[in-house]
């Protein structure tokens, strides 16, 4: 048996070798918003993904003088911004969050994996309140696909259309065709990619069905209190809790290290997810419940942390001291 400090590496898995099978798992959702809005979703996914990808490069240049910098979580962060965002989203505003989200919330912290919170869902969060996305017109699904007008100027015309064209088919609710969200309410799509990470082993099923399942269960028992009548099936691709349960629970940096721990966490967004929708905000039950279990984190991997093996080590056996301190003294340069 060989002896070798930290870390301990248990599978082959690097992280370019995760962010790519993501980034994989992200092409479902990307065809069903280029299915639905066309050219508009093409160039506002590949604006945002670049952007991203540029901003964090020249940061890490100015920051860290790293001239090596080539991060592909970049362009999930970017991908996933767009994939939460209308179609009639200005080009300008997309710019605004995705540069907040690049420079303050990963970039300042130092880089990839040091981030207190995911990237892309403060930049979602940070265009909502700054713009109030929620006040744009809503684009319906297949219509306007060729539209590019307002791609720099965005649009915030009367929302009725959506009233007076409401979808009644709930297989075109799973497969995406909902107003508001470009890509992240592809559910069954969404579920592909998902299926995609477990056959892969980046993530695991127990924080995606905690958070569906309690999502679920919530709704039903409280949907009672709701004066608006509003189904399952439509709660559960207009809120985007399925792109939650996949892409954004099982972050490793931003969710706790303990597995117990991170199934609470999904379970407590699964609840405050669809008490946030029950309150008429779908955007915010988007957001919200993962940016307080970000939050969180810290304080589960403070009061979780492992013991040390040998910290009492003078009170422990002579003859494991020895090997101990012996064994301390090789590893040492």
């Amino acid at each position: 048996m060989t002896l070798r400090p930290a870390p301990h590496i248990h599978r082959h898995a690097s992280s370019p070798y995760i962010y790519l099978h993501v980034l994989v798992a992200l092409i479902p959702p990307c065809v069903a918003a280029v299915f639905f809005y066309g050219v508009r979703a093409i160039v506002l996914i590949l604006w945002s993904a670049l952007l991203f990808l540029v901003s964090d490069r020249i940061i890490s240049v100015l920051l860290y003088k790293d001239i090596h910098y080539y991060d592909i979580s970049s362009l999930i962060s970017g991908i996933m911004i767009a994939l939460m965002l209308p179609a009639n989203i200005s080009m300008l505003h997309l710019f605004v969050g995705v540069a907040f989200a690049s420079i303050f919330v990963k970039q300042v912290f130092g880089g990839a994996g040091t981030n207190l919170f995911n990237p892309a869902l403060i930049g979602r969060a940070f265009i909502e309140v700054i713009y109030r996305v929620r006040d744009y017109d809503v684009v319906l699904p297949g219509k306007e696909r060729w539209v590019i007008q307002t791609l720099f100027a965005g649009s915030s015309s009367d929302s009725s259309a959506y009233a007076a064209d409401a979808l009644s088919d709930f297989t075109e609710w799973f497969m995406g065709a909902v107003p508001g969200f470009m890509g992240a309410s592809a559910v069954v799509l969404i579920i592909f990619g998902g299926i995609y990470l477990l056959l892969n082993g980046v993530i695991r099923p127990h924080e995606p069905l905690a958070v569906l399942v309690t999502f679920i269960l919530t709704f039903v028992v409280f949907s009672g209190y709701r004066t608006e009548s509003v189904g399952l099936i439509q709660a559960i691709a207009e809120s985007g809790v399925v792109f939650v349960a996949v892409f954004a629970v099982n972050d490793y940096a931003t969710s706790p290290i303990d597995s117990r721990f991170r199934v609470v966490a999904a379970f407590l967004t699964g609840f405050l997810s669809a008490v946030i929708y029950l309150l008429g905000q779908p955007v915010f039950a988007l957001l919200l419940p993962v940016l307080l279990m970000n939050f969180l984190t810290p304080i589960a991997d403070f009061y979780t942390r492992p013991r040390l093996f040998a910290q009492d080590i003078d009170n422990r056996n002579p003859k494991v001291s020895k090997l101990v301190e012996t064994h301390a003294e090789e590893v040492e340069p």
